[in-house]
């Protein structure tokens, strides 16, 4: 053994490891107030608020409706009370990602609970979607939705018919277990009945039998509610509806679950967030993922995870990140600076070390060597105090109970070392002493594995935002000059979860230390703020449409006192030039609209004519290479089944590359910059004809007791001037009270909405076109039974591609040409209610008809005017209120921005 002088190296580590140090006070709040930040949790509105602007409403309806009987004031009135009454909007964050890629582990982080069921394997433990919503109680609640009868009838007939055709013994709920497929017919059966497992297939395995089994019968058409205390023991309620993993004998009841919903009082989602988790999107079943497309489309963000260890290396991974881009921003218009597509990159917490880590500079090696060199020291001083602690110990020289005995197979048992008092206070300082070094050690190697982890991270965000970039500029072609990054987080699910709970840990953190370094805040910022941005505008504008109208109103009785004929001649003019100069912009944009649909159509049916060249190969094909089984369980679910999809194979070219960029070209910035253009176009009309009418009135009061031809004004009308002001002062204050630029906004947003829901309606290609189109052909060939019909089937859909394929192309093209067709008529319509809006304003505001008021009247006018008056000012502080929050906010979004780490 090494001899090693105790005393000096004891008293050598015992000075530097065992002097007490300081400790930094922690506050037991710090990880509460890291995820649950007060300055970023707002409240949506102020009920008290609310509660007033829904009063000031029903009284102005109410006054309305008592002078005038109804009419458009009344209607919009009660429309605004409508959308006060309304549930508060909600923003749908869908979140979508391959099984394995932390996605539910992440849902769970930024909800703070365990409320979703996650496996550790990489197959998919949440089969069902499952939506999440903010609900202001102590309890935790869920309602599961099954099938319709009629959607359970569509579901189950293929599968019974599959087997009955296609297998005469049923596999066991084993053989699912251990890795078969999850989309064959026979175990799907068998996990729905298990009942059936291993059993032989007959003619009593029938849709009819098992849509009276108990295992689905009682669910079909239903929903079941749930109540728990805790998240946690909700979970465990919902596991058996929307887990894949069960036991041998319990049905998978996630196929026949149509959403689940769950509600609670999850902080993050306070401000109108609904997430869901969507199951489905990308993958190889097409049940699932028919599904995920309907959610898909009425997504207001779509959040798309991925695992760090496959995003930069993985091709499969590549490939389904490029294409989601190509799809949710080129096909679907979906725009980042909106918020309408988040990447998340999960597994940030997986510990890199510096053999797998690409260094990027100098200073990183530099960073990470200076680490190792102070690690070196403090392992050699464990090696050193281990082998002070073997001294010790072996000096007690252990006696033998062994007698002598010649029995080899009985070894002599050590009795514990005796220790003197000197030898125990060493060992037991120098146990300290270890454990003391061992912290050191620890704290050391974490400084480093964060430090690689963080400056991982950046890469990630860098190689994310460089995939994005480099498909938009394919996609786009150059013709927008500056690309939006798009917001990339990376998150340590697993950190988190450890960190939040505050205090002892469980379980030690796999690499940080600072809940901020996991990323899950950032992101829960991120995606709560945004949602109160939108909810915010939302009763801005509701607010701001009842403080137009109710300036409409006052407008239009201030103006009564006043009579200039002329005035109102000419006034009455501008505004007829004005109509008319709006419908002339008005249709030079639409029919440019117009224009660029049919550019983008002509793209498409050159496409089209490659794809139809290309149908009977792809037809033969699916022929020649499938057992007669397979093809019939492809004709029975319309093209889709497993890993084939021939509604994509034929409408595959008619969405390629050329097609892309001539889509997003023409509908994402060009058609956009049309409805800006004529926002703009329109704006300044209205603006020109207002400041007209303006100067008219100012002219026509020139002299504030004379006519124009100097002939002093009635002595009636000479009262009404000194106290209300002049002919111009009263039209100076209706044109700034017409919103005019709030309303035309408001059919701008309108027309770009509903552009973008045209586009997401085909669901990013035209396969859900084509496979309408050849549905009454599926069934047909889907029918054919009995000896020979493998042959039957192939003649008869080839053989209709061969007669009908030049018309089935056509019909294909005007099913995309329908939805298209109908922006142009949109876009009109949006504009000309908004306009009709502005114009009606301006006749009661500045060209309102004169009559003579009585001084009853006039009092009660002005009681009516005071009520608006302060109606406005109650609304105008709540819009003050809703501004500052959007600003807040806006700087909430901005701080949850990633940092970045770079030396």
């Amino acid at each position: 053994m090494v001899n090693i002088k105790n005393e000096e190296l004891m008293a050598e580590l015992t000075q530097e490891y065992l002097t007490p140090k300081a400790e930094p006070e922690s506050d037991p709040e710090d990880f509460a107030s890291s995820s649950e930040d007060e300055d970023t949790v707002y409240a949506s509105a102020d009920e008290e608020a609310l509660e007033k602007l829904r009063q000031d409403l029903e009284a102005a309806k109410e006054l309305v409706s008592r002078r005038h009987g109804g009419g458009e004031w009344e209607k919009e009135l009660q429309t605004l009370l409508q959308r006060v009454d309304d549930s508060p909007s909600t923003r749908t964050v869908v979140v979508v990602g391959h099984a394995g890629h932390g996605k539910t582990t992440l849902l769970n982080s930024m909800l703070h609970c365990s409320v979703l069921t996650t496996a550790s394997s990489v197959r998919a433990c949440t089969s069902a979607v499952v939506e999440v919503h903010y609900e202001d109680t102590a309890e935790y609640r869920a309602e599961v939705g099954f099938l319709s009868e009629d959607a359970w009838y569509t579901f189950i007939e293929p599968l019974v018919e599959d087997v009955l055709e296609g297998c005469t013994r049923l596999p066991s709920i084993n053989e699912y277990q251990a890795g078969a497929g999850a989309e064959d017919p026979a175990h799907t059966l068998v996990q729905l009945f298990p009942h059936l497992s291993g059993q032989k297939v007959t003619s009593d395995i029938s849709v009819e039998s098992l849509s009276n089994h108990p295992s689905v019968k009682e669910f079909v058409g239903t929903t079941r509610d749930f109540t728990a205390d805790t998240p946690e023991k909700l979970e465990a309620e919902l596991r058996t509806y929307l887990s894949t993993r069960q036991d041998d004998k319990q049905s998978r009841l996630w196929y026949i679950v149509e959403v689940a919903k769950v509600f609670g009082p999850f902080e993050m989602l306070s401000t109108g967030t609904v997430l869901i988790d969507l199951p489905g999107y990308g993958d190889s079943n097409t049940f699932r993922g028919t599904k995920a497309e309907e959610f898909l489309r009425r997504a207001d963000t779509i959040v798309l995870v991925s695992d760090i260890r496959r995003v930069a290396d993985d091709a499969n991974t590549y490939r389904y990140l490029k294409k989601s881009i190509e799809r949710f921003v080129g096909f679907d218009g979906r725009t980042v600076g909106e918020d309408a597509l988040i990447m998340v990159v999960t597994g940030s917490d997986n510990q890199v070390s510096e053999a797998e880590f690409d260094f990027q500079s100098e200073k990183q090696k530099e960073f990470v060597h200076d680490i190792n060199e102070k690690i070196k020291p403090v392992s050699d001083k464990i090696t050193n105090a281990k082998a002070i602690v073997a001294q010790i110990t072996s000096s007690a020289n252990p006696k033998s109970t062994g007698k002598g005995s010649k029995n080899k197979k009985t070894k002599p048992v050590a009795e514990p070392p005796k220790l003197d008092e000197t030898k125990v206070q060493q060992l037991n300082q120098m146990t300290a002493l270890i454990d003391g070094l061992n912290n050191t050690q620890d704290n050391l190697r974490r400084q480093k594995y964060i430090y690689l982890a963080l400056r991982r991270n950046d890469q990630v965000i860098r190689y994310v935002q460089t995939l994005y970039k480099n498909t938009y500029r394919e996609i786009d072609k150059g013709l927008t000059a500056i690309i939006p990054p798009i917001s990339v987080h990376v998150v340590g699910s697993v950190d988190y979860r450890r960190l939040e709970r505050g205090g002892p840990m469980e379980e030690p953190t796999m690499v940080f230390d600072n809940v901020d370094d996991t990323g899950i805040p950032a992101l829960q910022k991120r995606i709560r703020n945004v949602a109160l941005r939108g909810r915010s505008h939302n009763l801005i504008s509701t607010i701001t449409s009842f403080d137009a109208l109710a300036s409409e109103i006052s407008q239009f009785y201030r103006t009564q006192i006043f009579r200039d004929m002329k005035y109102a001649a000419k006034a009455k003019q501008v505004l007829e030039e004005l109509q008319e100069s709006n419908q002339i912009a008005q249709t030079e944009r639409v029919d440019r609209i117009g224009e660029l649909i049919d550019s983008v159509m002509t793209s498409i049916e050159k496409a089209a004519e490659s794809s139809a060249s290309e149908s009977h190969e792809v037809i033969r094909d699916l022929g020649s290479t499938r057992r007669f089984n397979t093809y019939k369980a492809i004709m029975r679910r319309h093209g889709e089944w497993k890993d084939t999809d021939l509604n994509d194979d034929l409408s595959e070219e008619m969405g390629n590359e050329d097609v892309l960029s001539k889509w997003h070209g023409m509908l994402n910035v060009e058609l956009i910059t049309q409805l800006d253009t004529l926002n703009k176009d329109l704006i300044t009309q209205v603006g020109d004809a207002l400041d007209e009418i303006v100067d008219e009135a100012v002219y026509s009061s020139s002299s504030a007791r004379e006519d124009r031809d100097g002939t002093p004004l009635p002595k009636r009308l000479r009262q009404d001037v000194a106290q209300h002001g002049t002919l111009a002062s009263c039209i100076q204050q209706a044109r700034a009270s017409i919103k005019y630029r709030e309303s035309l906004g408001n059919a701008h947003q309108s027309a770009v909405a509903s552009v973008k829901a045209i586009q997401r309606s085909y669901g990013g290609s035209f396969r859900e076109l084509v496979k309408q189109e050849l549905a009454p052909q599926y069934d047909l060939v889907a029918s054919e039974s009995g000896a020979g019909m493998f042959a039957r089937m192939k003649a008869r859909l080839e053989g209709y591609f061969k007669e009908n394929n030049e018309k089935f192309f056509k019909s294909v093209l005007e099913r995309i040409r329908e939805p298209l067709s109908t922006i142009q008529g949109l876009v009109d319509s949006t504009y000309k209610d908004e306009l009709d809006k502005v114009y009606r304003v301006i006749r009661n505001t500045m060209l309102v008809e004169q009559r003579p008021l009585k001084e009853a009247e006039k009092a009660d006018i002005t009681k009516y005017l005071t009520l608006l008056k302060r109606a406005r000012g109650t609304a105008a502080d709540f819009a003050d209120q809703l501004r500052s929050d959007v600003e807040k906010a806006d700087r909430e979004i901005e701080d949850a921005a990633p940092v970045n780490h770079d030396d």
